[in-house]
């Protein structure tokens, strides 16, 4: 085979992986979003987001909810749409299961907005509500 028969496989092997794994995205107010989290919120069904933090808290393999808590915290922190988070308090809600509370700061059409996140320290944890 020649250089140049190989160079055109390439490039066709190329833009049929650039096909295979390009991604929708929506864009909603101006805003780029590609991802089902950040839409939500975008739209103000922050309460529909739930789901996909309980899909997050699914994935975690460590018996430490400690550390569990801390890695979802770091997850939210990492949507664009989510400005800040951090735990309030870990176990502090005496209920059983035990809850944690995370303050989670969404961006919305350049406003921003606080709520207060319940996690159920249970195994998994598992988001219960906003407030």
């Amino acid at each position: 085979m020649t250089h140049k028969k190989i160079f055109n496989v390439l490039i066709v092997l190329l833009v049929c992986q650039a096909c295979w794994t390009c991604k929708k995205e929506e864009t909603i107010a101006g805003i780029l979003y590609t991802e089902p989290f950040c839409i939500l919120v975008d739209q103000q069904k922050v309460d529909s987001t739930g789901y996909f933090v309980n899909e997050f808290l699914l994935t975690l393999k460590s018996k430490d909810q400690n550390e569990n808590l801390e890695k979802l915290r770091a997850w939210l922190e990492e949507k664009e749409c989510i400005s800040e988070a951090k735990v309030l308090c870990n176990s502090c809600i005496k209920t059983l299961p035990l809850q944690s509370e995370l303050s989670v700061s969404f961006v919305t059409n350049g406003m921003t907005a606080t709520k207060t996140m319940d996690i159920l320290m249970s195994d998994p944890l598992k988001f219960r509500a906003y407030h």
